[in-house]
């Protein structure tokens, strides 16, 4: 069997991890000699720089923050949303989406166990 048609047969069969995956990409990439290829599997394995541009599927938009909040004698409100409006602009960015810098592996042992994500 071809190489290639391990990665295709490994990425669609739902129980090989995105890692192995990858690191058969990086057989190909380096048999190809594709320096683009290779540089990307090498991010998506190891992760992202922190100067480096981060692909789209690796960012979270519009993330809702929620508080719990604590009174007198026991009293409590839960989920309770929070605005972002009383956060300063330029670091507001930070409180409505997030970016996936982290390799695959680590992504896949943070996804919750059957969660189907991988």
């Amino acid at each position: 069997m071809s190489l290639l048609h391990e990665i295709r047969d490994a990425a669609v069969d739902g129980h090989t991890s995105l890692a192995v995956v990858l690191r058969k990409c990086m057989v190909l990439a380096a048999r190809l000699g594709h320096a683009g290829f290779k540089a990307w599997v090498d991010d998506e394995l190891n992760g992202y720089a922190p100067d480096a541009e981060v692909p789209s599927y690796r960012r979270a938009e519009r993330i809702s923050s929620i508080g719990t909040f604590a009174g007198p004698l026991g009293e409590q409100i839960n989920n309770v949303p929070l605005a972002l409006g009383p956060i300063p602009e330029q670091i507001r960015d930070q409180y409505s989406s997030a970016t996936f810098r982290e390799g695959v592996a680590m992504l896949e042992d943070m996804a919750p166990a059957g969660s189907g994500a991988w």
